[in-house]
């Protein structure tokens, strides 16, 4: 079970670096509003991220470009900002009604997008993971042909294969 944990944690750190590094190269200097970076990458990527020769299907995770809870500050009409440093905070309130009320939204964003792969791929994909607070997406298992779709997808930043380390 810890190991378990323990490769579960290694891979979203790992995507959560992915993401990282992708928007540093989008916007060098940090000077993209949320609005701005939101329409820079509206369409899917297109991007697959999976080790040499892959094939059959595998957990595939799925990340969207919205902007996870602990870095969300501010910008939707109607929406608080959460991040701690945006509220002058030393630490993530993951309780609060301003919390409640974008994981909310996020909820609705991840159902629109599982829909729509849903829709583009012909079938119900089997949802293992839904994820919001350091990233948003989700994971569920696909074939890489699959992913491949996924990924172009509107919303979606990338498609990583779930790998151990």
């Amino acid at each position: 079970m810890k190991s378990k944990i323990f490769k579960l944690l290694l891979t979203v750190t790992a995507v959560f670096l992915m993401i990282a590094v992708a928007n540093a190269a989008e916007d060098p200097g940090g000077s993209l509003k949320l609005e701005e970076a939101k329409a820079v990458a509206h369409r899917g990527s297109g991007q697959v991220v999976e080790p040499k020769g892959s094939a059959g299907p595998e957990i595939y995770i799925v990340v969207l470009d919205e902007v996870p809870l602990a870095s969300y500050r501010g910008g939707i009409k109607d929406l608080e900002a959460t991040n701690p440093a945006a509220k002058g905070e030393r630490k993530l309130d993951a309780n609060s009604a301003a919390s409640n009320a974008y994981l909310n939204y996020l909820d609705g964003q991840r159902a629109a997008a599982i829909g729509a792969a849903n829709q583009a791929l012909g079938r119900q994909l089997d949802v293992a993971y839904e994820y919001g607070a350091a990233l948003v997406g989700y994971a569920a298992e696909m074939t890489p042909a699959e992913a491949t779709v996924v990924a172009g997808l509107p919303n979606v930043r990338f498609v990583q294969r779930d790998q151990e380390f």
